[in-house]
């Protein structure tokens, strides 16, 4: 828990980012194994999910204890995110190599499409950071990009702008995934902040 007032800000500030770095690396090394994925991502956001609304992350028992038990429900969740993935490459290297027609146009329409499922998925790992299960967690997301379509645009500004830093440095990947999270749920924050009615 953070000691306002007790120590400089700056401190503060240096503390959360190690705490999210260890976070991102953790969880990138427990989805290594790629079947673990989803349970990894869950057990993460989770944990960014409580630094959020108590001030610091859970203890790591608590977030193995998370990571176990998305194991099972988890596993779907990646099964799906790697077709996706598949079927996203397989049309862009077809857009690119000019095998599938279109051309520019398409392939700017396919990025414009592929950003916004970024998005979607932003939303979603954020609703499973809540501890909703992913089905629900997807259903809650079609939801709030529904009522709210900024949200879905800036959860996919995010995810565009990790993906591209991941790509350029790939060694980052852990960091990214952690300020990824981060981002994600204080963009979410702030826009239901934003969206409670005010009381005079």
């Amino acid at each position: 828990m953070k000691t306002a007032g007790l120590r400089p800000a700056w401190q503060d500030t240096v503390s959360d980012a190690a705490d999210l770095a260890l976070l991102g690396i953790v969880a990138f090394v427990a989805s290594l194994p790629v079947v673990t994925a989803g349970a990894a991502v869950s057990a993460a956001s989770r944990a960014v999910h409580d630094r959020q609304a108590l001030g610091s992350l859970p203890s790591w028992r608590t977030s193995l204890g998370r990571f176990v038990r998305g194991l099972v429900p988890g596993l779907g969740a990646t099964v799906v995110t790697l077709a996706l993935v598949a079927l996203i490459v397989i049309d862009v290297r077809g857009l690119a190599r000019g095998v599938v027609p279109g051309g520019g146009p398409a392939l700017a329409l396919t990025v414009t499409v592929i950003a916004l499922i970024i998005g979607y998925a932003g939303l979603t790992v954020v609703e499973v950071g809540t501890g909703a299960g992913w089905l629900a967690a997807v259903r809650a997301a079609g939801g709030l990009a529904w009522r709210r379509p900024g949200a879905l645009v800036a959860a996919g500004g995010i995810g565009v702008i990790a993906v591209l830093l991941a790509v350029a440095i790939p060694v980052t990947l852990p960091l990214v995934f952690g300020g990824w999270l981060h981002a994600l749920h204080a963009v979410s924050a702030l826009l239901a902040a934003r969206s409670r009615p005010t009381t005079p």
